[in-house]
């Protein structure tokens, strides 16, 4: 790169910095202001999946909102609800937040127990929804072989974030020289948890 290209990268790169730094919040008022945008752009994604969770309910359960209701566990909900709420306010895709709010939904179901509902909680902050919608063919389809040179750069990704996250075990030596995935329990746990939410890209089909 010559003085003159240099020069001119240089100069753009601080007036984008300066765009950047007019536009940051610089005071308690403005973070406050930010703050409440974002919890309102949260909010009907929120109001959404826990209406959606409810009819997921009563549809499979038969019961009514008021017998529901009665189950509901809203204490361990309670406790989940800033971890969750904050991470969708500030997730970076409109996706990402309908996912988070639906697992604040799920939150509520009261035939997963407290300590399940933490740990399904810790793998799902790390995931993204696409890893998500691998992880339920996944779990369709049980243990299978992945050669390495065959898996794309995004399913490899999605395949390493539910590995970290508890929901896939990777061993050696499958067809071809790859890996061979299996779902662990906590995976199939998840995708029952969200089993409500549906990725919007889905949802008007």
């Amino acid at each position: 790169m010559d003085e003159i290209t240099t020069t001119l990268a240089i100069e753009g790169v601080k007036l984008i910095v300066a765009e950047i730094v007019k536009r940051f919040p610089t005071n308690e008022k403005r973070w406050s202001e930010l703050r409440d945008r974002l919890a309102r752009d949260a909010v009907p994604q929120l109001e959404n999946a826990l209406y959606t969770f409810m009819d997921y309910q009563i549809d499979k359960n038969q019961q009514t909102a008021e017998q529901l209701g009665q189950k509901l566990d809203v204490e361990t909900a309670e406790r989940l609800f800033s971890r969750l709420f904050f991470e969708s306010m500030h997730a970076t895709t409109k996706e990402r937040t309908r996912l988070l709010c639906a697992a604040l939904a799920g939150s509520l179901n009261p035939d997963f127990d407290t300590e399940l509902k933490s740990r399904i909680t810790r793998a799902i902050l790390e995931l993204e929804p696409s890893d998500v919608v691998l992880l339920r063919r996944l779990t369709t389809s049980g243990t299978y072989d992945i050669p390495d040179q065959q898996v794309e750069r995004e399913a490899q990704y999605s395949h390493d974030a539910l590995n970290r996250a508890g929901c896939l075990d990777f061993s050696e030596g499958g067809y071809g020289g790859g890996r061979q995935t299996r779902v662990t329990q906590l995976g199939r746990d998840l995708v029952r948890y969200l089993a409500a939410w549906t990725p919007e890209a889905d949802s008007s089909e």
